[in-house]
């Protein structure tokens, strides 16, 4: 029977192992990283996918200086959701289509929002919940 003895000079004294282990922590963290990165991307694109981006009104119309109408355009099926809410600096708007799953027919239909904005736009702006302004047409009312 034969045993196999490692000359003391193959094994790195543990300065040199602790030296290495520093080294390879990087390594060792980007290892753990990606993996946990790519399955955020994956289930925020998931997300995304099922959850349609906010959509844009497609014209903005204020009437006088209270009155706001706001077309949009959505599908058959679509749930269309709105808001509205007034600060002191502009008129938030918002806009929200979930389409059902599955197969559905192509049309497209309009539809338009119409609000009362109660004190009045005074010079406020109208801007997405982003941030983004929208152009709104004035239109005087009829006599």
């Amino acid at each position: 029977m034969f045993l196999a003895v490692t000359p003391a000079s193959t094994v790195a004294p543990p300065a040199v192992r602790l030296r290495e282990h520093r080294r390879l922590r990087p390594v060792r963290r980007a290892l753990v990283a990606l993996p946990l990165l790519a399955a955020a991307a994956t289930s925020a694109g998931w997300h995304l996918a099922e959850h349609p981006n906010d959509q844009l009104f497609s014209s903005c119309t204020v009437v006088g200086d209270r009155v706001l109408l706001l077309g949009y355009s959505y599908g058959v099926g679509d749930m269309v959701a709105m808001r509205v809410e007034e600060t002191r600096e502009a008129v938030v708007v918002g806009l929200h289509l979930d389409a059902p799953r599955g197969a559905r027919t192509a049309p497209a239909l309009s539809g338009q929002l119409q609000y009362v904005v109660h004190s009045g736009l005074n010079g406020r702006p109208v801007v997405t919940e982003d941030g983004r302004g929208i152009h709104c047409t004035p239109l005087q009312r009829m006599p």
